[in-house]
């Protein structure tokens, strides 16, 4: 399964399911995904296709990548987008 067709290339992706879902809906779903990478410790992997419901792949990607945007170097997607391993050397601040 490759899952890199699903990363974001334009904030305006996630327009359609902040439409879909409701606002509020999809912040609690945003920050729910970002918890979740924020509680990852480093050097672990989070299996997408093992945890991820097949219907929420494609928005579960996209707020990670905007994850990475706000918070740059903390995670990285393997190459098919499949997996994600939080960055062993992030420090703390």
């Amino acid at each position: 399964m490759d899952l890199s067709r699903y990363r974001l290339t334009d904030l305006s992706q996630l327009d359609p399911f902040k439409e879909q879902m409701g606002e509020k809906q999809y912040y609690e779903y945003a920050f729910s995904v970002y918890r979740q990478l924020a509680r990852l410790e480093p050097g672990n992997k989070f299996s997408i296709t093992k945890y991820v419901k097949e219907k929420n792949m494609d928005l579960f990607v996209k707020i990670v990548c905007m994850y990475m945007i706000d918070f740059p170097g903390q995670v990285v997607f393997n190459d098919d987008f499949t997996e994600i391993t939080k960055n062993a050397d992030i420090r703390k601040g």
